[in-house]
């Protein structure tokens, strides 16, 4: 697992498509693979299945830790769970540095956990430990199988079977009202109904609790709904690559150096060796506070200003210190912003990261959007509305 990384990928190749890995609990999906994976291509994504064309296969390793090692070549997840959990996870025949890499992520630890998760488990836990964004679905006779199970423990009218292998010190009551669903399962065999398994019912409500990427529930006899509902939530992942700008412009800085040193920009910073470029003001009021703010004086004109929604044009000779401003005052407006009630998200580019300007605004919001990835502009058939009002709160 050594390839999977989780930094925000940057270079000035040739950018990819957009491209979205579907997962399934398991065979017998075909149908339901083959409708979303319409739908999300003729958005203008590139759409992959483990056993559709153009798959990322890694014929080195087992083909469960291959389907893990595939998410990372993937931009956003559609994970469609149902009533059966899939095939388990063949933790054992994972490589060392898979298996370190799963541990040390939080997804897997069989020195730790009683109960082996299964394939699709894996792959939605570390698609969210290398956060991409995870979109789950859910069919609504699935919600009300979970909703059921769950009311039944909370009434206490299921008998439980205690694990050899339990540990658990806190009891079965403290468990139920703690909602612990998954520290439940490896505790007690509970039965299921006719869902395959109480660890997959109760990973499926951790799933419907995390504070990002809900679960969305829907109609399986209704496919346009079902449609209708993807693209929905599509649409919303567009502002989670606008916050990626952030990261983006923090390797920058890393990477920024100085043209008669080996010394980052970052390092300049932490050394308190930066200093304020020679400037006058061209237009406007005099200068309140410096140009731009570092880790060791407070300040920001320009950040105070854009964020009052001005207009600021730095103009000079190479080498004064221009893309440093512009990269400190991202920081400093990103850092402003993320305590106010609005939603303002601040974007960065430089001239040189395109080599044709978009002139319709539309056109380079998508740009931007797919900047921080290198990736085409972000598909067409995706309405902005929403982001747009989100930039103009």
């Amino acid at each position: 697992m050594n390839r999977i990384q989780s930094k925000v990928c940057m270079s000035h190749e040739s950018s990819r498509n957009w491209s979205i890995l579907i997962l399934c609990t398991g065979y017998g999906n075909e149908t339901l693979r083959s409708l979303v994976a319409r739908a999300v291509s003729k958005l203008g994504f590139e759409v992959h299945v483990y056993d559709s064309a153009g798959y990322p296969v890694d014929t080195q390793v087992h083909s469960h830790e291959a389907c893990v090692r595939a998410i990372d070549q993937h931009d956003i997840v559609l994970a469609f769970g149902d009533e059966r959990q899939g095939g388990t996870f063949a933790h054992g025949a994972c490589t060392p540095e898979g298996l370190h890499w799963l541990k040390t992520h939080g997804v897997f630890n069989p020195d730790r956990d009683i109960v082996t998760p299964t394939v699709f488990q894996v792959e939605v836990l570390t698609a969210k430990a290398l956060n991409k964004p995870v979109l789950v679905f859910v069919p609504r006779t699935v919600e009300s199988m979970v909703a059921q199970t769950i009311k039944l423990l909370r009434d206490g009218a299921l008998k439980l079977q205690k694990r050899k292998h339990n540990k658990s010190k806190t009891t079965l009551r403290k468990l139920v009202d703690a909602s612990a669903w998954l520290e439940l399962a490896r505790s007690y065999e509970v039965s299921s109904g006719h869902v395959d398994s109480f660890q997959h019912i109760a990973f499926l409500e951790k799933l419907r609790k995390e504070a990002s990427n809900f679960i969305s529930y829907y109609d399986a006899t209704n496919t346009a709904a079902l449609e209708d509902a993807i693209v929905g939530r599509l649409v919303e992942t567009a502002v989670y690559f606008i916050h990626e700008h952030l990261h983006m412009v923090s390797d920058r800085v890393e990477r920024k150096r100085n043209p008669v040193g080996e010394a980052s920009l970052q390092d300049l910073i932490k050394g308190g060796l930066i200093m304020d470029p020679p400037c006058e003001i061209a237009s406007g009021k005099k200068l309140a506070t410096q140009l731009y703010r570092t880790s060791r004086r407070k300040g920001g004109e320009i950040a105070d200003l854009l964020a009052r929604k001005k207009n600021v044009l730095l103009l000079g000779n190479p080498g004064l210190g221009k893309t440093t401003a512009s990269l400190l005052s991202y920081q400093d407006i990103s850092a402003k912003l993320a305590s106010h009630v609005a939603a303002v998200v601040p974007m960065y580019a430089s001239w040189k990261d395109f080599s044709v300007l978009p002139l319709e605004a539309d056109d380079f919001l998508r740009a931007m959007i797919a900047l921080p990835r290198n990736r085409s502009p972000w598909p067409k058939g995706l309405q902005l509305r929403t982001i747009f009002r989100s930039v103009e709160a």
